[in-house]
């Protein structure tokens, strides 16, 4: 009895096994057969982008033109789209050159609604010679992998994928350039920062990589805390567009911006004003000064937002390089020091240095280092202690120490002066405005500092003298 029910039982797996067999051999045929199906290529369209000289994209919320013009796109309509996100128009044009149907659905169709071809996205192509090419958009299919397509010159439904169909559903908001700025952060001449209204910063470039702050205080800028500024401006980009034509700006923070953000280049001048958070630790409302359009961006890209103005200070007063300089004057200790330089701009250890008529190019300390050279180090290295923009330094104070620079570049002259603030400290001028920066007395006599600067030099010219 036992063996009979084994045999009963293996008769039933083998039967299974057999049945499973042939299942699978038949799914293998239905999926051979299908993919021969799908290899054949079901064309709508087949045409050269390079030749579409107009587009025109027409949805239920408004119709959108675009004309080529020396190989750029342009909005006819609306005259708005100033900031055109090219691109978009590009991939309507691209995709269109190159369209396939997945699927034939029905031909000489009736009832256009079914597909939401009755109130379809209808694009136009036009193509060199004046030539066009239709295509309406209507809804994706049931199970929403794909999208019904009826070419204007047919009335046979197809479906195209996801992917191609998303390309063609577009709003005004899709041809709007994303990107905030249009130009490098190489471009950018100036840069400035407001706080509720108030001034932080405002800095210019002075050199291919360098900056300058020219007010609150004037120094030059450190330029590790300039460059993530500009790449910033550089990398921004509009999250969501908000409201196109704003008029409450109160309900954005934008009635009275949090921050303001200047930038500058040869050709454009753009401030761009952030009010409140949309979405805290994310999103910024914004706007352009000169638009009253409101739009979002990202609260990450903007970190440099509180950074006090010494992070973006350098500590030296003013540092220029050595060939640069023509002639220093040092008045210091109540003695004058009148220096020339003739810098080789090849070589320079065919550098030449005058002090007082005397050439000291071959004065050297006894490590080898010319000292006319650590005099120089010493002028350029004085370092601030404090920044004070809201102090005024007395009427007609006199400078205690002065340094007059004569330059082979712009502005041609540069004077620092140190004029006493207490008996401790120096507010520090520039072309007689004060720079708001201060420096402690003790700078001069640090090691390597401008007294033993001046003291180790002029003790060698005595001996050279003699």
């Amino acid at each position: 009895m036992k063996l009979y029910r084994n045999i009963i039982i293996l008769i039933v797996v083998l039967g299974l096994l057999a049945g499973a067999y042939f299942a699978a051999e038949d799914f293998k045929r239905f999926q051979r057969e299908g993919n021969d199906e799908d290899t054949e290529t079901i064309e709508i369209f087949s045409f050269d982008s390079d030749e579409v000289t107009r587009v025109i994209v027409e949805t239920n919320s408004g119709v959108f033109e675009f004309e080529k013009k020396d190989d750029d796109w342009k909005a006819v309509r609306p005259a708005d789209l100033v900031r055109l996100n090219t691109g978009m128009v590009d991939s309507i044009a691209h995709t269109m050159s190159r369209l396939n149907a997945e699927k034939i659905i029905e031909e000489n169709a009736q009832d256009l609604s079914v597909y939401g071809l009755d109130k379809p996205i209808r694009i136009t192509v036009i193509l060199e010679g004046n030539t066009s090419k239709v295509l309406e958009v209507g809804n994706q299919n049931l199970t929403r992998d794909a999208y019904y397509v009826r070419p204007g010159d047919s009335d046979t439904v197809y479906t195209i994928s996801n992917y191609e169909g998303n390309t063609f559903i577009v709003n005004k908001n899709d041809f709007k350039l994303r990107n905030l700025y249009d130009f490098g952060q190489e471009e950018i001449t100036r840069l400035a920062m407001e706080k509720n209204g108030k001034l932080l910063f405002s800095a210019r470039k002075i050199g291919e990589d360098r900056f300058e702050l020219t007010e609150p205080v004037i120094v030059e800028a450190d330029m590790e805390a300039i460059q993530q500024m500009l790449k910033s401006v550089e990398q921004s980009f509009i999250i969501d567009f908000i409201e196109e034509h704003a008029t409450d700006l109160k309900k954005y923070g934008l009635d009275k911006p949090s921050y303001a953000i200047s930038v500058e280049t040869d050709k454009v001048k753009k401030k761009l004003l952030i009010g409140d958070e949309r979405v805290k630790n994310q999103e910024f409302y914004a706007k352009f000064a000169d638009d009253d359009e409101v739009f979002t961006v990202g609260t990450g890209t903007y970190s440099f937002l509180d950074k006090h103005i010494s992070e973006i200070s350098e500590r030296f007063i003013y540092a220029t390089d050595i060939k640069n300089v023509e002639a220093l004057k040092i008045e210091f200790d109540g003695k004058v020091y009148d220096t020339k330089i003739q810098t080789n701009p090849e070589d320079s250890s065919k550098d030449r240095f005058w002090v007082n008529g005397v050439e000291v190019t071959d004065l050297r300390n006894e490590t080898g280092s010319q000292l006319y050279r650590k005099l120089y180090q010493a002028v350029i290295g004085v370092l601030l202690n404090d920044i004070n923009p809201n102090e005024k330094p007395p009427a007609n104070a006199k400078a205690e120490v002065r340094f007059t620079y004569k330059l082979k570049i712009d502005p041609g002259q540069v004077v620092i002066e140190f004029v006493p603030r207490d008996e401790y400290t120096y507010y520090v001028m520039r072309d007689g405005k004060y720079t708001g920066l201060i420096v402690d007395e003790k700078r001069f006599d640090e090691y390597d500092g401008l007294r033993t600067a001046i003291e180790n030099l002029t003790e060698a010219m005595e001996k050279k003298g003699k």
